[in-house]
């Protein structure tokens, strides 16, 4: 009866996390002074790949364990996306830059 529910959340804060290390990767990065194209560019690819690769561990794990319903998770981190792309809209609309 839990499995779905706390799929979704657990979906919706991987999502929060995996979008909140984007926002800190851009601007450690790409953001800062003094940093050179090729420098920013090998640096967020390792971030990135690192990343990506700490959310597939995770992700596998749940699947491989069967420890929550595989659609769920995936409603969970579409939820976020279409939350963080609705506050981007919402400040667009209004005319304000969007916080970060």
């Amino acid at each position: 009866f839990w499995e779905v529910p706390l799929g979704v959340l657990f979906g919706a804060v991987l999502g929060a996390v995996n979008f909140r290390w984007l926002a800190g990767a851009v601007q450690r990065v790409y953001l800062r002074q003094g940093t050179t194209g090729t420098l920013s560019t090998l640096a967020a690819v390792v971030i990135n790949v690192l990343k990506l690769s700490a959310i597939f561990v995770v992700l596998f794990i749940v699947i491989k364990k069967e420890l929550l319903n595989i659609f769920s998770v995936v409603a969970g981190l579409s939820l976020c996306f279409v939350a963080i792309l609705w506050q981007g809209f919402t400040a667009l609309a209004e005319g304000k830059r969007p916080a970060g």
